[in-house]
């Protein structure tokens, strides 16, 4: 079937806008679609496993795993994307804390440079970019769209 790519689009509608639990001015105008990768990670990623340390403690154990093609297969979707959209890609990893994001970034950069030179590439970690959709929204997230693995966009969530 092929199914690796989640797109979840959030558009905010001007007659709409009033009727929003958030404040107008954080709603109006709102565009956005993020391209989560559904098939690698950490819900697919072994090994996966709770152990008995013994003395009643445990621990949980799960591990994320992408490989360069599932990074490549997902960054052309949202490079595609964003060619019919404002010709830009949010890259969204945890490249400070785990070696999935470092490879996530280097694969998305290289592709990016490779094949896509002419679409606008940033990074940001998860914590920053749902800060951006939850309250510090600028312009800057109309008409956006950010790729992500399945953790970093568990973190928006928070919102």
């Amino acid at each position: 079937m092929n199914l690796f790519a989640n797109l979840r689009p959030a558009i905010c509608y001007p007659a709409l806008a009033d009727a929003s639990s958030l404040k107008r001015e954080l709603v109006d105008g709102l565009d956005l679609m993020i391209v989560r990768e559904l098939t690698g990670g950490v819900y697919f990623g072994e090994p996966k496993q709770i152990i008995d340390l013994g003395n009643g403690q445990r621990r949980a154990i799960d591990t994320q795993v992408y490989d360069t093609y599932e990074i490549e297969r997902i960054g052309r979707i949202a490079f595609e994307l964003a060619r019919k959209r404002r010709n830009k890609v949010t890259s969204s990893d945890k490249r400070n804390v785990m070696k999935s994001g470092v490879l996530w970034d280097e694969v998305i950069r290289a592709l990016h440079a490779r094949e896509y030179p002419d679409v606008e590439l940033s990074t940001s970690s998860p914590t920053r970019s749902a800060c951006s959709l939850c309250g510090a929204r600028s312009n800057s997230m109309s008409s956006s769209l950010t790729i992500c693995s399945a953790t970093c966009c568990r973190t928006w969530r928070r919102c």
